[in-house]
């Protein structure tokens, strides 16, 4: 009697919030007349509550995305194996070209991640930035950089953090002025490359030197650059186009066919300077500074058309 009691009480609530219109009926569905409705009855929840239903959530969820919020809000402590769920769903999230939901989700992981997994959480910390760069979000990646970099011994992890960070601040100098304490920085670029040269990581090396190399040059630290330049000769040869991602890809024709940066941005709906932020990392890659260059790495039979002027990314500003 006390179920079949229980079980009246709750039809007749549902039936009093119906007539009231805070919920709705349709066929076998009931759900709240307005969306603020249901954060306010949910704000109320206590947390025990709130993390059953998550859980409960999570067994009938099927997309990697959604399930992997439902295990972090479910969660108690720190846990493996919902950072690891968590990892697959930011990984998902950027290879549909979402890095604003990729960056959330890999800053959850980093936030679940146990104690003695620290070198995971950092990496997990600098995946989020990356992304929350590519999403445009400068001083997210910045101030999540600067954490890892804080909290992280001298080391590779250290290193990786820091010629990121140097990344970051020599995008944001484009932008406005730059505070001079950052200077250091930018030799950690050199560092992590030289490192991942000796590891025979050609690809990462590539990368990192590149970069640094592009800041110093707009710094006119000639010696630094001098350095780099010497460094990434040790390197040798030049990343194959097939190193590049699909969005990537789509980029490098774009421009190598003579869009601007808008057109560009307009045909892949992203903004012009996730358009550039991306072009950075395709000219650092094919081992290009124009894009002359880009058009003859990407079709080797245009080269006899020589070099157009274009100057390199970094001379450019993003047109409006």
């Amino acid at each position: 009697m006390t179920l079949i009691d229980s079980a009246t009480r709750g039809h007749e609530a549902v039936a009093a919030a119906v007539v009231a219109g805070v919920l709705e009926l349709d066929d076998e569905r009931v759900r709240f007349a307005h969306p603020l409705l249901g954060s306010v009855a949910y704000a109320q929840l206590p947390p025990a509550r709130k993390r059953e239903l998550h859980a409960r959530l999570t067994m009938i969820l099927d997309d990697p995305e959604e399930r992997g919020r439902h295990l972090a809000l479910a969660a108690e402590q720190a846990d493996a194996e919902v950072a690891s769920a968590l990892d697959e769903a930011a990984r998902r999230a950027r290879a549909r070209g979402a890095p604003d939901a990729a960056a959330e989700l890999w800053e959850q992981a980093r936030q679940l991640s146990p104690a003695d997994a620290r070198q995971q959480a950092r990496q997990r910390g600098i995946e989020a930035a990356e992304r929350h760069f590519e999403a445009g979000d400068g001083e997210r990646a910045r101030a999540l950089l600067e954490e890892i970099v804080a909290e992280s011994p001298p080391g590779r992890d250290r290193a990786h953090a820091l010629a990121r960070l140097g990344w970051v601040r020599a995008h944001q100098t484009a932008s406005g002025p730059e505070p001079t304490s950052s200077a250091p920085h930018w030799p950690s670029m050199l560092a992590l490359g030289s490192v991942q040269r000796r590891d025979r990581k050609k690809r990462a090396a590539r990368e990192s030197l590149g970069g640094a190399l592009e800041v110093f040059d707009k710094l006119g630290a000639t010696v630094w650059a001098s350095r780099t330049r010497a460094e990434l000769a040790r390197v040798g040869g030049r990343a194959p186009a097939a190193g590049l991602t699909p969005t990537e890809k789509r980029i490098a024709e774009l421009i190598a066919a003579g869009h601007t940066y808008r057109e560009a941005a307009d045909a892949l709906f992203i903004s012009p300077k996730t358009v550039q932020w991306n072009l950075s990392k395709i000219y650092r890659k094919l081992g290009v500074r124009s894009r002359a260059e880009l058009a003859a790495r990407l079709s080797p039979e245009r080269s006899a058309l020589g070099d157009d002027g274009d100057s390199d990314l970094a001379e450019r500003p993003v047109p409006g």
